[in-house]
């Protein structure tokens, strides 16, 4: 279980250097020591343990425009934003406080532009656009503590202007849309608040509508191109209460090939429990008919795991699809990986009596071991429902090979048969 926040826990050591750093520029810190202990509180709050769950920020009520910040028209002048506000005099300056480490005095020169709302909106794009110059000291942004903790007070001290400028540079920075920056890199200001960006507005839930849904946008459009691990993007999604279009879900899990692309996808249909997210995992799984591939073997197990009547209907076409063991034995697999309690005895019972070679019979035995031993207990009650003598000895043995020898040989080579008479 992850600890609490104490006194020796990153908050209160942030706290401490931020006051230090007011002090050390001449602040009237009592005030700012209040503010910062019970903005520290607040964030402590929001890193309890996850068996103390915490319903997410209640949005602002219907008719509430006071709490919500509203950057009607930013988009658009972040779009037309262009290099050059504040000229090389006035950015060599913010350039050498970094640059120095000079964390204080840089956040002091960036409240003045930050305060003056709109207007200062060009300047903080100009410097933010300017850091790629720095060449390897740019990781000082967050490497640096005295200049990593200073822009973090900032952004803590004014968060609505923090926030309704994260939607400036957002736009100024979206070369896709055709803004000003398309004549050079987007710069780190982009990154930064694509990526944090959706916890910012989820701890505000509601306060910032308009760029939640610039985030959202932004999120969906890297989803579309699949360029990203989609377990990131999708977990991002989910903090921003985006639900990507299923046609490009399935378009995607047709495409993906390896473990990190299917399984988040995969994933993300089950979360869904609905019919036609089973559908679309059924789709998929009908055009690849290549069930000893990993991605067969996620989507069964997706369908398993999922409530939905079509998720089941789907699965249990493929546990009785003819003329195909090698489909039948994946499925029941994958049923079976879901504790299913005693009804599904019989269902076992069919497929420990369906001429499965002793080896995959062995290995769905395992199967109930590990996730139903329930079934496998009444089987041993009732040996006289399964078939062959060598299905009867590997349920006896959970699954275990027989003992080494030539009979234990020759009841390898053999099929576990149609013998026994499953009950109806």
């Amino acid at each position: 279980m992850r600890a609490r926040p104490t006194l020796g826990s990153p908050l209160p050591w942030t706290l401490a250097l931020l006051l230090a750093q007011g002090v050390a520029a001449g602040k009237d810190t009592a005030g700012e020591l209040e503010a910062l202990r019970s903005r520290v509180a607040e964030l402590e709050r929001a890193l309890r343990e996850p068996d103390e769950p915490r319903p997410p920020p209640a949005a602002p009520a219907a008719g509430d425009v006071s709490t919500v910040i509203r950057t009607d028209g930013l988009r658009a002048k972040g779009l037309e934003a262009k290099p050059g506000a504040l000229g090389a005099e006035g950015l060599r300056p913010l350039l050498s406080l970094f640059e120095e480490k000079d964390g204080v005095g840089l956040a002091r020169e960036l409240e003045m532009l930050l305060e003056q709302g709109e207007a200062g909106y060009p300047a903080l794009y100009d410097f933010f656009m300017a850091l790629p110059s720095l060449g390897p000291k740019l990781v000082w942004l967050t490497t640096q503590d005295a200049l990593a903790y200073a822009l973090v007070d900032l952004v803590a001290r004014h968060e609505d202007e923090a926030g309704k400028l994260a939607q400036y540079l957002l736009a100024a920075t979206d070369v896709d849309a055709g803004a000003g920056a398309a004549a050079g890199p987007a710069g780190p200001a982009r990154e930064v608040i694509v990526e944090l960006g959706p916890i910012f507005v989820r701890f505000h839930k509601g306060r910032f509508p308009d760029l939640e849904d610039d985030l959202r946008h932004e999120y969906l459009k890297r989803f579309e191109a699949f360029e990203a691990e989609p377990q990131a993007i999708l977990e991002k999604l989910e903090l921003l209460d985006g639900v990507p279009p299923l046609e490009t879900v399935e378009r995607l899990l047709r495409k993906a090939s390896n473990y990190n692309e299917i399984t988040p996808l995969v994933m993300h249909l089950e979360r869904r429990n609905d019919d036609a997210s089973a559908q679309v995992l059924d789709r998929v799984l009908d055009a690849e008919r290549r069930f000893q591939e990993p991605k067969a073997d996620h989507i069964l197990l997706g369908l398993a795991r999922m409530a939905a009547p079509a998720a089941q209907k789907a699965l249990t076409k493929y546990m009785q699809l003819p003329r195909s063991m090698q489909a039948r034995r994946a499925a029941y697999l994958a049923y079976f990986s879901v504790p299913r309690g005693s009804r599904s005895v019989n269902v076992a019972l069919g497929y420990l009596n369906s001429g499965a070679n002793l080896r995959d019979v062995s290995t769905f035995l395992r199967r109930l071991h590990q996730a139903n031993p329930e079934i496998l207990g009444e089987l041993k009650e009732r040996l006289d429902w399964v078939g062959t003598p060598q299905v009867k000895e590997l349920v006896l043995r959970d699954g275990l090979p027989p003992p080494a020898g030539p009979a234990g040989q020759a009841g390898q080579a053999g099929q576990a048969g149609r013998g026994g008479q499953t009950p109806r």
